[in-house]
Parts: C-alpha cells; structure tokens; sequence
C-alpha cells in the first residue's frame, strides 16, 4: 500500500516534467522570438531575422514577430518583404502600429499614395499617434501638399509637445511654402525642446543666410557640428555659406568633411568641384564632378560644372560632350545651351553656335546679354591671339 501511495503522490511531479519536456508550440516559439529580440539588441540584424523566421515557423499568428522581422527587412532595403510581413501582422491583428509600419515602408519605397493611407488608417485605429501624424507630414511635405504637412505637425506637437522633429519638420514645410518667419519660429521651438538638436541648426542657418545674415548662419552651423559631429549635412551648409563669402579654402575643408561622413554625397562632390572652380583649380574640379557622375548619372549639376572645368583647360570636346549630356537629360536646360553656344564658338563652329544660342535666348531672354558678351569675348581673344 506504501508504494501506491508514493506512486500517486510522485504522479503529478512526473506530469510537470512531462510538460516541461513538450513545451506548447506557442512557448516554443515565444523562445525564438526572444532570441530574436536579443540578437537584434546586439546589432545581429541577420541572426535576429533568423530567429523571428524559426518564430513564425512554429507559431504563423506571432503578431510582434512578423511585426519586428518586417522592421528590419525594411531597414536592411527589402521593402517588398517587409510590406508582406506588416500585411499579415494586419491580418492577425488590426492595430495602428502595423499600418504605421507599413506606411514607413511603402513610403521608403516611393509610393507617396501608399503610404499615407496607410498612415491616415494608422491615425484612425488611435487618434493619438503623434508619429503617425508627423510621418504623414512628411509624407505630404514630399508630395507638396506643404498646408497639409504643417496641419499634421501641428497635431503631432498638441499630442507630444516634447516633440523636437514635429517642430523642426513643420519649419522646413513653411520655409517651402516661402514663410521665412514662420519657419525660424519652429526651429527656434525644436531647438528650446531639444538643444542638442543638429538637423534644426542647420535649417535655421539655411534660412538665416537666405535672409543675408551668413555670420549667424555659419555660427548655427557651428553649433549644429558641436551638437552632432556625424552630420555631414552641416559640414555641407557650413562650406556652401563659406564659398558665398568667398572663404573657399574653408569651404573645400568644410566639403571634405561632408565627404568622409558620408563618401556617397553628391552634393559635397559637386559643390567642392565649384569651389577648386573658382580657386583656377579645374583638375580637381574635374575629378570630383567625375566621381559625382559616378554616384548619380542623371544629375545634370556636375555634368555643368565638369564642362566649365573642362572649358577652363581648353579641353572643348570634353565640354561639349558633357553639355550635350545636360541637354539630353534637361533639353529645357537654357544655361546649357548658352554654354555649348561658347564651345561651339571656341571649336570655329558658329552656326552650332548661333543655334544653341537662339534656343538659350528662347528659354531665358535673360541670358541673352550674358552670353552674347561672352561671344564677343571669346571672338576678341580670337582676333589677337591671330595678330600675334
């Protein structure tokens, strides 16, 4: 009878350990999904995918799995993956968060339409979701619709008033619809809610130099560097304001920071090729308009400035080939016609010369004095360059 009794008595620790031995697919799966947590606070983007993988493999209803995978395919570029996962997180369960997800997502994709319905049904699922509203602000800036932009950033801020990018984004919507005043107000906001926030120093400092006042504009650039050394786009501000004042040699180092943060920037590229432009170095010149062409071929800026370079070392096939290219990719593109115009001349060929000419004068009839005095420059340099 003893050992019955102990038999019944062990039966449910026995029971337990069977239970801990088959854990539920749920709690399986709830493992992985922690793991996956872990890895992804660890910077393990690729193994954190692989444990939310195992996660939704074993449980295909794990809401915040799908929800977490799809957060980093999309910063890892797989937007197509990251919308299907935030679809089935909807499907599972209806919330704001995931819509707003896949707002994100379409939106780095580049359907603007997408993305602010998803964010638009975002908002109606919680009426409260300040980074909902400032997202569709966003959205709408890009699209033009800049009164609905400041609308939804004036929603985020009654919501959040802490909310330094809110007042900061609502700035760069009024300064595009021409409101200066406006948008110092907000950047002067964002900098009171945040003074450690960089991206607002250098929007004021763009408008502070648009207004003529570049000393104060160079010295928000300062500050927007002191707060956040990494952003090039300061650097970039900072040398395009210095180049304006004719500190050229500040603006190439300015440039070249721009650049060592991020080697991608055109912008830094081209602009640094205006600057050795202007300082008679056009070797230089070229090689930074090269690498901007590199980068983004259809950005007909370092294309212009290449063949101005070119130009200046006499090389005026190189010019013209560059120029033709602008045109090709910008044909209402006056400055270029006006500068083939002077190629055209410098080569002996003045009825491509005339022609050019006649479209340049069509598109800007401002031009027109410009280049004609240019002309007879170049047709002056001619005469005396034959006498001697």
């Amino acid at each position: 009878m003893r050992s019955v009794a102990l038999t019944l008595l062990l039966l449910p620790f026995f029971a337990a350990g069977c239970l801990l031995l088959n854990p539920s697919p749920r709690a399986v799966a709830r493992s992985y999904y922690n793991q996956g947590v872990s890895l992804e606070a660890k910077g393990d983007k690729t193994g954190a995918i692989a444990q939310y993988d195992s996660a939704i493999k074993i449980y295909p209803d794990y809401f915040q799995a799908y929800l977490r995978r799809g957060s980093l395919l999309a910063e890892n570029g797989n937007y197509d993956a990251a919308i299907d996962d935030f679809a089935h997180a909807i499907d599972i369960r209806p919330e704001a968060i995931a819509y707003y997800d896949r707002g994100r997502a379409w939106a780095k994709k580049g359907d603007l339409d997408k993305a602010d319905a998803d964010l638009t049904e975002a908002i109606s699922w919680d009426s409260g979701y300040a980074a909902a509203y400032c997202e569709r602000g966003f959205i709408k800036h890009r699209k033009k619709d800049f009164d609905g932009a400041i609308e939804d950033y004036t929603k985020a801020v009654e919501i959040e008033p802490w909310k330094a990018i809110a007042y900061c984004n609502r700035g760069m919507a009024r300064y595009s619809k021409g409101d200066l005043a406006g948008a110092l107000g907000d950047y002067e906001q964002s900098i009171q809610v945040n003074p450690r926030d960089s991206n607002a120093y250098v929007e004021r400092a763009r408008v502070l130099d648009e207004l003529g006042n570049r000393d104060d504009a160079i010295a928000n650039c300062s500050k927007a560097i002191e707060a956040d050394p990494g952003n090039g786009l300061a650097y970039l501000m900072r040398g395009y304001i210095l180049g304006k004042k004719g500190d050229r040699e500040h603006a190439i180092a300015d440039y070249t920071r721009a650049i060592e943060i991020n080697p991608k920037d055109v912008h830094a590229y081209y602009d640094r090729a205006a600057a050795w432009l202007e300082l008679k170095n056009p070797g230089q010149a070229v090689a930074d308009c090269t690498r901007a062409i590199e980068l983004d071929p259809s950005n007909t800026v370092p294309y212009l400035n290449r063949a101005m370079a070119r130009s200046n070392m006499g090389d005026h096939e190189g010019a013209l080939a560059d120029l033709t290219t602008v045109i090709e990719l910008s044909p209402e593109d006056a400055e270029a016609y006006g500068q083939r115009g002077l190629e055209f001349l410098y080569l002996a060929d003045r009825n491509k010369s005339k022609q050019d000419f006649a479209v340049c004068f069509s598109l800007d009839r401002k031009l027109e004095r410009s280049y004609k005095t240019k002309a007879a420059e170049i047709e002056r340099a001619k005469i005396t360059a034959v006498r001697k």
